[in-house]
């Protein structure tokens, strides 16, 4: 996605970096980009490379830039969660909705991580289908990263869950 407040990246990273000095296992990827002409978007990727190089963090962060529908939906087939940390901007700015991708990212099968923002909760049920955590609550989001490195088997059941809830209340159809 765009590099823009409320979705929440630097949140999201610094909840990553405090999971891993914690002892979870994990790496990032991070589909997108700031346009050049966007001083506050350069602003959040800057701090997202400097977070990068941070001792908790360095070598396990990949920037994929922006990518096309069909790399994207293998950049989801190859990961296990999905982290969604939106949040209000300074200015309110708001999702004003739940992310498509956060849908699409629960359809291929992934665990995801959200913050109770918007219509995100409509999308995760918190506990059944997924995680919701404050926003900005970035030791909820670190120990629940950190639990799931603990113990991968917990994520079969909220992955198959959360799949069941968006063919029964997502699909197309319903959503028509």
């Amino acid at each position: 996605g765009r590099f823009v407040e409320k979705k929440g990246l630097i949140d999201g990273l610094r909840a990553c970096a405090l999971a891993r000095s914690r002892g979870a296992k994990l790496t990032v990827t991070i589909i997108g980009d700031a346009a050049a002409d966007d001083p506050v978007g350069q602003g959040i990727k800057s701090e997202l490379y400097a977070l990068s190089g941070s001792p908790e963090l360095s070598g396990s962060v990949r920037f994929a830039g922006f990518l096309p529908l069909e790399q994207t939906r293998l950049a989801l087939a190859s990961h296990n969660v999905f982290l969604c940390p939106s949040r209000h901007s300074a200015n309110g700015d708001g999702e004003g909705g739940s992310p498509v991708v956060l849908t699409e990212a629960m359809a291929s099968g992934l665990l995801c991580i959200g913050t109770w923002h918007c219509d995100i909760p409509e999308v995760i049920v918190d506990g059944r289908t997924g995680y919701l955590c404050g926003e900005g609550d970035l030791m909820a989001i670190a120990s629940v990263l950190l639990s799931l490195s603990a113990d991968p088997r917990r994520q079969t059941e909220l992955t198959r869950e959360g799949r069941r809830h968006i063919e029964q209340d997502f699909s197309l159809t319903r959503q028509l």
